[in-house]
């Protein structure tokens, strides 16, 4: 299925990012990350990667893009390995390329790793809720942040603080161009 349906502007989609992520509305925000980036990174691939994963050509320009070090087709690349498209499962690696965006600016991928790390939904062995809590604070997401603190203790609670701190100052309001990596 087509998601083209659900593209908006780029600063529209952000908007209802920022709303989605507020009302912890986890699959409503990967939908509204889903296209809002790969709605300005059509010539990547890894949209129509993402659309139908079985374009093996088109996983693999995704690929190519992505290890060129463009942080739309890394977000990008990494849904598709989040979500197993062109049949490679691979959250692990898709939280890497998630970070490699990220630390990039990318908004999206900053959202994404602040819900992935923390959301309990998630597979433990991925999560990491301080470092979660530094990328949402990256973001400028404060309240999706404040939820995580709330939930960590003395000692983790100290450490996302720095470390949130830390993030923010090296990767937040760094935005990249909306049509270009």
């Amino acid at each position: 299925m087509s998601l083209d349906w659900l593209f908006a502007s780029h600063r529209e989609s952000t908007s209802a990012m920022k709303r989605a992520c507020s009302a912890d509305g986890f699959l409503l925000m990967g939908a509204l990350v889903l296209t809002t980036t790969l709605a300005h990174a059509r010539d990547n691939g890894c949209k129509a990667a993402y659309d139908d994963g079985t374009r093996s050509a088109d996983v693999a320009r995704c690929a190519a893009a992505a290890k060129a070090g463009g942080p739309n087709a890394e977000f990008g690349y990494g849904l598709l390995l989040w979500s197993g498209h062109d049949g490679i499962l691979d959250k692990k690696s898709a939280l890497d390329w998630f970070r490699m965006a990220a630390r990039q600016g990318h908004y999206a991928a900053q959202i994404m790793l602040g819900k992935m790390l923390s959301d309990t939904r998630i597979d433990a062995s991925l999560r990491n809720p301080v470092e979660g809590y530094a990328w949402f604070m990256a973001a400028g997401a404060a309240k999706a942040a404040g939820k995580v603190l709330a939930a960590l203790n003395a000692h983790e609670a100290r450490a996302a603080e720095d470390l949130g701190r830390e993030y923010r100052s090296k990767y937040g309001e760094m935005r990249p161009a909306p049509n270009g990596d």
